[in-house]
């Protein structure tokens, strides 16, 4: 299917320029010969795609809903396979090792195998960033792709209220207008970060994993000042809500979002956890502070996990919240806010029917019970894929409440702040296969089983 071939030599080119752009800034940090590991990657990336697209330019045609999101679900699992180039000549590890740690990133999951300690340079810290705030415009591209598909066969798939009117404009404006809005945030939070004191390198690391809500960040970088974890608290937000909503907020809606019943629930949750706090060494603004920025990182599955600030929070508490996780069309990961609010409304008519069974509802009714019907099928696929990937983790010699946990932070791409209660090395242990398997399973929890589900019906509609 060229279309997909021509597709993937877009993206890898993007790929190239980013690598290239590493090259520049780990040129000007490292003092080692990595740099030119970054210069031969973009060769190796800007060849194959421009080679791609020559061999198919006549085959370039304008892409149908269906086929976006088929060569999509592709590129998410061969993408990682030219990503991990430099990781691999750098670390000196495996091939599936390599994959594995590209597809962590290249996900926003943001935890590694790689032995706790370890000195990791500069250049391949740049990278590791680079590769999830590039995974969080990937997942955002998709996240149309899905829409765009659902609405192509009559199924309005974005929830109401939270996406402008995207029936009736075309995609590439949608794409066009969340690009900027990412880059956007991007270049601000990075000025901000500049203006508080922190360096570039590290106002550059830290932001393109918060951006892309991705976690990672190099043990050597500790941040304690309170107004620098509230400036991050406010751009993961900004990475959990659809990025395209962003754009087209108003006054009315913020103050609605404000006191929305789900965020209300979550004021009270964080008052609860700041009352239960036993660090009674610091003061209450540092204790605000820092729990706020782990709060905000559990919700949004950024998964930061600081190892300065000390985190309280009950592990069954932080896996339910981010398999609810953010918006949808944003970086964030989980089953999605809107997803489960469009469940309990349907829920709630099913209930109203038993108990007064001669209720009629609009067509509008009919066709939102239709979604959530879809959303529900799509809940209880997720929590069987999350059961069946701690099943056959337990088959790795770890306690089933380990591989509950490894299961829960690869499906809903929440990394570290849920991995914080084990061993740090216990992904080490893993054999080459399971890490595969784990690479596979990070991809389905960012792909949605709901977009595969479209690209089944995809498939079976030609």
């Amino acid at each position: 299917m060229p279309i997909i071939l021509v597709t993937f030599a877009y993206f890898l080119g993007f790929a190239g320029f980013l690598s290239f752009v590493n090259f520049l800034l780990s040129y000007y940090y490292d003092n080692n010969e990595n740099y030119y590991i970054f210069i031969v990657s973009a060769v190796i990336m800007f060849s194959i795609g421009i080679g791609l697209i020559l061999s198919f330019k006549d085959n370039i045609i304008k892409l149908s809903p269906s086929t976006n999101l088929i060569s999509i679900v592709v590129i998410w699992f061969f993408m990682p396979i030219v990503l991990m180039i430099p990781i691999s000549k750098i670390l000196d590890i495996s091939m599936i090792s390599s994959y594995f740690e590209a597809v962590s990133m290249l996900t926003t999951t943001g935890y590694t195998s790689i032995e706790q300690g370890t000195s990791l340079s500069k250049s391949l810290i740049l990278w590791y960033s680079t590769l999830q705030w590039y995974g969080g415009f990937l997942t955002i591209f998709f996240a149309v792709s899905v829409i765009n598909f659902y609405q192509h066969i009559n199924l309005n798939s974005a929830p109401n209220n939270h996406v402008s009117d995207v029936k009736n404009i075309k995609l590439y404006h949608i794409i066009k207008t969340i690009s900027y809005t990412y880059l956007s945030l991007t270049l601000i939070c990075i000025i901000v970060l500049l203006a508080l004191g922190m360096s570039f390198y590290e106002s550059v690391v830290i932001t393109l994993s918060t951006i892309s809500t991705g976690g990672f960040l190099p043990n050597t970088l500790l941040i304690s000042d309170n107004l620098i974890l509230t400036v991050l608290s406010v751009f993961m937000i900004f990475g959990m809500i659809n990025l395209y909503y962003i754009k087209e907020l108003k006054l009315s809606d913020f103050l609605n979002i404000l006191i929305h019943k789900y965020v209300l629930f979550m004021y009270a949750l964080f008052i609860i956890i700041n009352v239960l706090d036993n660090q009674y060494y610091i003061s209450i603004i540092d204790k605000i502070a820092r729990n706020l920025f782990l709060y905000i990182s559990i919700i949004t599955t950024t998964g930061f996990e600081m190892k300065n600030i000390n985190n309280n929070i009950p592990t069954i508490v932080i896996i339910t919240l981010v398999f609810i996780g953010g918006f949808y069309g944003s970086t964030s990961g989980g089953i999605k806010i809107d997803r489960l609010i469009e469940m309990m409304k349907i829920a709630s008519r099913e209930l109203s029917l038993l108990i007064r069974p001669n209720l009629v509802f609009s067509e509008k009714h009919e066709r939102d019970n239709k979604i959530a019907s879809l959303y529900w099928a799509y809940f209880f696929t997720y929590i069987l894929a999350f059961v069946i990937i701690a099943l056959v983790l337990s088959l790795n010699e770890i306690t089933f409440e380990q591989s509950l946990i490894v299961a829960a932070a690869t499906i809903t791409n929440s990394g570290n702040i849920i991995l914080n209660n084990l061993d740090s090395n216990l992904l080490i242990s893993f054999d080459d296969k399971y890490k595969l398997f784990l690479s596979f399973s990070m991809i389905l929890g960012r792909l949605e089983i709901l977009a595969l589900i479209g690209c089944i019906m995809s498939i079976n509609r030609k």
